[in-house]
């Protein structure tokens, strides 16, 4: 698209140019607009040409002050817990089949800024957010995991890989092993079938088919496989209800 190329020729300019610029880039106040281009992504364009350039500061390499941080990372603020099922051999128990009480444990995850502290079954562990903010739009990744953030309402987190956080001391249940479904109004499979025919007694209602299905960009890395945007697979339930719009994920 133009606006890819756009991209692409900041990021070069800059890039091959960046002895003749100052630390900070260039006045993108000073470059006209391509067609279709707001004055926002243009000057979100320039942000990411500059710092990938060395001539800014990462800004998922700074520190931002709670009061700084973008609407997601603010949401991710405080205590959170996941409901896991325990590794040991009596737990297997089958579809429908009520655990056995000492078969699961809480994870506990507590966020303060971009750092983040994992506490489970007595080890304590540290992990970071890492947040791009361009303004427009902003994503926020937690590592060393590697996974996005996709979904926010006040009481759960759901991230890219269709794990599911709940807020510590809401009246929210943490379910075990909770999963929910990212499903997207525009997902299709790899030969363009909605979450339609993953639905019980259609035609794609099976475990292969539920493990191959692409789609629905994720990341720049990573599509939705059917099992995580359909329900109709059984792996996760149904969707997360939203109380912001999605993030759009890079």
């Amino acid at each position: 698209s133009l606006l890819g190329i756009n991209l692409a020729a900041w990021v070069m300019v800059l890039a091959f140019n960046s002895d003749r610029f100052q630390a900070g880039g260039c006045d993108s106040s000073r470059v006209p607009l391509v067609p279709g281009q707001t004055e926002q992504q243009k000057r979100t364009f320039a942000s990411i040409a500059c710092w990938l350039s060395d001539l800014c500061p990462d800004p998922a390499r700074a520190p931002l002050p709670s009061q700084q941080l973008c609407k997601t990372a603010r949401a991710l603020q405080g205590r959170w817990v996941q409901n896991k099922t325990s590794a040991e051999a009596h737990c297997a128990t089958a579809a429908g089949q009520k655990l056995p009480a000492d078969c699961t444990h809480l994870v506990e995850w507590e966020v303060s800024d971009t750092s983040v502290t994992r506490r489970a079954e007595g080890k304590v562990e540290s992990h970071n957010l890492r947040i791009r903010d361009y303004g427009w739009f902003c994503s926020v990744k937690l590592t060393p995991e590697l996974v996005y953030v996709s979904k926010t309402t006040a009481n759960k987190i759901l991230f890219n890989d269709c794990q599911v956080w709940t807020r510590s001391g809401s009246e929210a249940v943490a379910k075990p092993n909770e999963c929910m479904c990212i499903q997207t109004s525009s997902w299709k499979d790899g030969e363009g079938n909605t979450c339609d025919v993953y639905e019980s007694g259609q035609p794609k209602h099976d475990p292969t088919s539920c493990n191959w299905g692409s789609g629905g960009i994720v990341s720049q890395s990573k599509r939705l496989r059917a099992w995580q945007a359909c329900p109709g697979c059984q792996r996760c339930q149904g969707m997360l209800h939203k109380s912001a719009p999605p993030q759009l994920l890079v």
